[in-house]
């Protein structure tokens, strides 16, 4: 089809038909009021890693045998570790954009 064209210099013309790429930054800048900027990393690329409060309920309500007990006490300190982790991952990644900065 026939779309409507812009060019700029060096650059081929643009057309209405020409599908966009948006593109999400992976930290965000915004002026301090002191003076400088505040860094933060974008929420929207993070992934929200959560532990279920039933699966810590099913550990202490004492209806479960031991061994189910056992079992699921393990696995929630493992999915706590993991929530650890990625929280320290941002916090490495947030440290990292700001030294490279």
């Amino acid at each position: 089809g026939s779309g409507a064209s812009i060019s700029f210099p060096g650059t081929r013309p643009y057309t209405s038909n020409d599908s966009a790429h948006v593109v999400t930054p992976d930290v965000l800048l915004r002026a301090n009021p002191a003076g400088g900027w505040i860094v933060e990393l974008n929420p929207e690329n993070l992934p929200r890693v959560l532990v279920s409060n039933t699966y810590s309920g099913l550990v202490t309500d004492g209806k479960l045998r031991k061994e189910d007990k056992e079992y699921l006490n393990e696995q929630l300190q493992t999915a706590n570790w993991l929530v650890t982790s990625c929280t320290s991952g941002r916090e490495c990644r947030l440290y990292a954009k700001k030294v490279n900065n």
